[in-house]
């Protein structure tokens, strides 16, 4: 049954932050869909078994899966306008769009990555 709701929804005074606050099921499962524990933890399943997917924040200004997470359209996590300065973590991927080059971040710096220059 839907319901419209006027005020937000408050799940206070849970145990812990591991604690479910929200779950989702749908008729006949036998666990949750979704779940969001107290802590801000998403969890996604089949709604036959324990959830398996996972999305939530590790530290400050950081959002983490344990799992994989499939961009059919890609990712980009840094474009700029020239070579990149911006301090993110070692892996991370940048494109300058000014110059056409494409950089790693690694050993906490950035690393230009060389190649024939072709278009394809």
């Amino acid at each position: 049954v839907a319901q419209k709701f006027k005020t937000g929804v408050i799940v206070e005074e849970l145990a812990s932050a591991s604690t479910q606050a929200v779950g989702v099921k749908v008729d006949g499962d036998s666990e949750a869909r979704v779940k969001i524990d107290a802590g801000g933890k998403i969890t996604w399943g089949s709604g036959s078994a324990t959830g398996d997917a996972t999305l939530y924040r590790s530290a400050a200004n950081v959002i983490k899966t344990d799992d994989t997470i499939e961009a059919a359209l890609g990712i980009i996590t840094l474009a700029s306008d020239g070579a990149p300065s911006t301090a993110l973590a070692n892996g991370a991927l940048a494109v300058d769009t000014t110059n056409d080059t494409f950089y790693f971040r690694s050993s906490g710096a950035w690393q230009e990555v060389s190649g024939g220059g072709a278009s394809l």
